[in-house]
């Protein structure tokens, strides 16, 4: 028997996976991970650093965004400043305008009471006396005082008029005379 068989290598059964039916997709397989270098704890020589790493800047458009965006806020941070004072400023000059409304409505009150008092029948006749006003029929009173009005001071004669006009005032102010 040992004769007749041959060496035939022998067959292990497989099993065939089930299909999975149409209407589903078959499941993604997940890619392997690569295997990272172990991390030392000294820092690579700089020249064995790659030119990207060292240099550790980002790009230009990264760094323009980043300082329009600095722009923007300072302006809008210099706005706001602005309005503030601007607000200020308005509440300064409405608090103003009010007090001055305020004098203003205590001076109307006061005219209106003048006006009120002058249109009393009383006052407008004591007013009309005092500027010499009567009535029709009234006979008026003219007061005569005794005493002489005083007379004016008499005046110091001038010089007459020499042929040396005014220097001789200027002699008597320097020279005493």
């Amino acid at each position: 028997m040992d004769g007749d068989q041959q060496d035939v290598p022998e067959r292990k059964p497989t099993r065939q996976r089930p299909k999975p039916p149409a209407a589903q997709p078959a499941p993604a397989t997940p890619k392997p991970r690569q295997a990272r270098p172990a991390r030392d704890s000294q820092p690579l020589a700089p020249s064995a650093l790659p030119p990207e790493a060292d240099a550790a800047q980002p790009s230009l458009l990264a760094r323009m965004i980043v300082w329009g965006t600095i722009a923007i806020c300072a302006l809008l941070i210099l706005a706001t400043i602005s309005e503030v004072f601007t607000v200020h400023q308005l509440n300064q000059q409405v608090a103003a305008a009010q007090q001055q409304n305020a004098q203003l409505q205590e001076q109307n009150q006061v005219i209106a009471t003048q006006i009120a008092q002058l249109q009393d029948p009383q006052t407008i006749e004591q007013e009309a006396r005092q500027l010499g006003y009567i009535y029709p029929g009234d006979q008026p009173v003219v007061v005569v005082t005794t005493q002489p009005a005083p007379a004016p001071a008499p005046r110091a004669s001038q010089p007459a008029a020499s042929w040396w006009g005014f220097w001789p005032d200027w002699l008597k102010l320097f020279f005493g005379g």
